[in-house]
C-alpha cells in the first residue's frame, strides 16, 4: 500500500467517525462497562461460592444451638419430673409418706415444688380410695394447700390443710366434695402401664383448677401386701406454653413441642394467641388444623426429607427461605419431638449497616475508575482527533500525493512530508 494509499484510509476512518459517538465517550463507556462487568461477575462468584455456603452453615449452626437450647430446658423440665417421681416412690416405699400424715406431706414437697413452679401439683394415692394431694392456692400466691381424701372412712368429706410459703401450718377445714382418684385418667392410665415406669397421660382438664395439663405418674406394688399405689405431678400447659413461646429462635424464629405424631402439646411462638385462643383451639392438633402454617410447612418439608434426626431442613414460606430442626426426646413413654423453625435472613452474615458500608466502598472505586477512565479516554481521543485532523488537511491538498523526503538522522525519527 501507498503512502497516498494510506491518506486515502484515514479520510474514511474520519469520514466513518462522524457516525459514531465521540471517541472519548465510545471508549469511556467501554471501560466502565468492562469494570462494571467484573465486580458483577466477582459479586456473583462471591455469594454462590462464598456468603451463601457461609450463610447456610451459620443459618444452620445458630438452629442448631437453638434446639439444643430447646432441648436442654425442656429436658430440664420434664426430667425433673421424672427424678421427683422416683423420690416419691422411695418416699413411699419406705413409709415416709402416709395419706394420714399431711404436715409431713407439705413439708417434704413445699420447697420441692416452690423450686419448680412448671409443676402444678404432687399426689399420692393408693387403690383404695385414699389420696393426699399438695397444690399452690392460687397461680401466683405464696401459700399452700394439702387436700386429704379416705372415701372409705369419710366419704366425700375432704380436710383441707393450709400452709403459708415456708410450710407452717395456718388452719384446716373440711369440705364435702367427692373426689375419686381411682375415676381419673392419670389414676386409670398408671394401673394400666407398667410398674415402675413413668406414664405421662394426654393433656385433660385438672379437676379443681379446671386447666388443661398433663400429669406424669409413677406406680408401684407394696412387697409384703402387694397393694398398689401411685404417685403422680402435675404439669399445666399454660406454663409449658409460657415456656416455649418465650423461646425466640433467631429474630422471627420460634419452637414447638409436638407429640410423637406431629400434633400439638405447645404452640410456637407465631401462632396468634388470646383468650379467644386458648389451648381448646391448637392442644393435640395439627400444625394445619391450628393454623400454624410455617410450621405445617417445615413438617411437610421434614417429611418430604425421610424424617432427618437433628439435620437442617430447608424449605420455603411465601417464597422466602427458612430453615428447621426436629429433634426427638423421650422421658419414660412420652416421646416428644422438639422443632425450631426460622428465616434464614434471620442469619445473614452482614447488617444493612455492612451493607451500606460496601456499597459506599463499590461506589468510591467505581468514582475512581471514572476519573482514570475519564482522562485516559480524553488524552487518547485528542490523540485520533489530531490524527484525524491531519489527515483532513493533508487530503484537502495536492502536494498529498508527494513521496515523503527521508530525514538523515543518527536517531530514528518519523518520515516528513514535503506537501506541508
Amino acid at each position: 500500500m501507498g503512502f497516498s494509499d494510506s491518506f486515502v484510509r484515514l479520510r474514511e476512518l474520519a469520514a466513518r467517525a462522524s457516525d459514531r459517538p465521540a471517541t472519548h465517550d465510545y471508549l469511556l463507556r467501554r471501560i466502565l462497562g468492562i469494570v462494571v462487568l467484573a465486580f458483577a461477575a466477582f459479586a456473583s462468584a462471591n455469594y454462590l461460592v462464598v456468603t451463601r455456603p457461609a450463610q447456610k452453615e451459620l443459618a444452620n449452626t445458630a438452629m442448631a444451638q437453638a434446639s439444643e437450647q430447646v432441648d436442654n430446658d425442656v429436658s430440664v423440665l420434664f426430667g425433673s419430673a421424672t427424678r421427683q417421681l422416683d423420690t416419691l416412690r422411695e418416699w413411699g416405699r419406705s413409709g415416709v409418706l402416709d395419706t394420714e400424715q399431711p404436715h409431713t406431706f407439705a413439708k417434704l414437697l413445699i420447697p420441692a415444688l416452690r423450686a419448680q413452679r412448671q409443676i402444678a401439683g404432687a399426689i399420692f394415692a393408693d387403690g383404695q380410695g385414699r389420696y393426699i394431694e399438695l397444690n399452690p392456692e392460687s397461680d401466683h400466691g405464696s401459700r399452700w394447700i394439702v387436700r386429704v381424701a379416705n372415701i372409705p372412712r369419710d366419704g366425700a368429706v375432704q380436710r383441707w390443710f393450709h400452709y403459708d410459703d415456708d410450710g407452717r401450718f395456718l388452719r384446716e377445714e373440711r369440705i364435702e366434695r367427692l373426689y375419686d382418684a381411682r375415676t381419673r385418667p392419670w389414676f386409670k392410665e398408671a394401673q394400666a402401664a407398667p410398674a415402675d415406669q413413668v406414664h405421662w397421660t394426654a393433656p385433660y382438664p385438672f379437676f379443681e383448677r379446671q386447666d388443661v395439663g398433663i400429669t406424669a405418674t409413677l406406680r408401684w406394688a407394696e412387697p409384703a401386701t402387694g397393694e398398689s399405689w401411685v404417685a403422680a405431678l402435675d404439669l399445666l400447659l399454660q406454663d409449658l406454653t409460657r415456656f416455649t413461646s418465650q423461646l425466640q429462635v433467631g429474630t422471627n424464629g420460634s419452637a414447638a413441642l409436638l407429640t410423637h405424631d406431629a400434633r400439638l402439646l405447645t404452640p410456637p411462638r407465631f401462632l396468634p394467641l388470646s383468650p379467644d385462643n386458648g389451648p381448646a383451639t391448637w392442644l393435640s392438633k395439627s400444625p394445619e388444623q391450628a393454623g400454624a402454617t410455617k410450621l405445617a410447612a417445615a413438617l411437610s418439608s421434614w417429611r418430604a426429607q425421610a424424617s432427618p434426626t437433628n439435620a437442617p431442613v430447608f424449605f420455603q414460606v411465601a417464597a422466602e427461605p427458612w430453615i428447621a430442626r426436629f429433634r426427638p426426646l423421650q422421658f419414660g413413654d412420652l416421646h416428644l419431638l422438639v422443632a425450631t423453625l426460622g428465616p434464614r435472613s434471620d442469619f445473614t452474615l452482614t447488617t444493612n449497616w455492612h451493607a451500606a458500608a460496601m456499597g459506599l466502598m463499590i461506589l468510591a472505586v467505581l468514582g475512581l475508575v471514572f476519573m482514570v477512565a475519564h482522562r485516559f479516554s480524553k488524552r487518547f481521543a485528542d490523540m485520533v482527533d489530531h490524527l484525524a485532523a491531519q489527515s483532513e488537511r493533508c487530503s484537502s491538498t495536492s502536494q498529498c500525493g508527494c513521496p515523503p523526503t527521508p530525514v538523515k538522522s543518527t536517531s530514528w525519527s518519523a518520515p516528513r512530508s514535503t506537501c506541508a
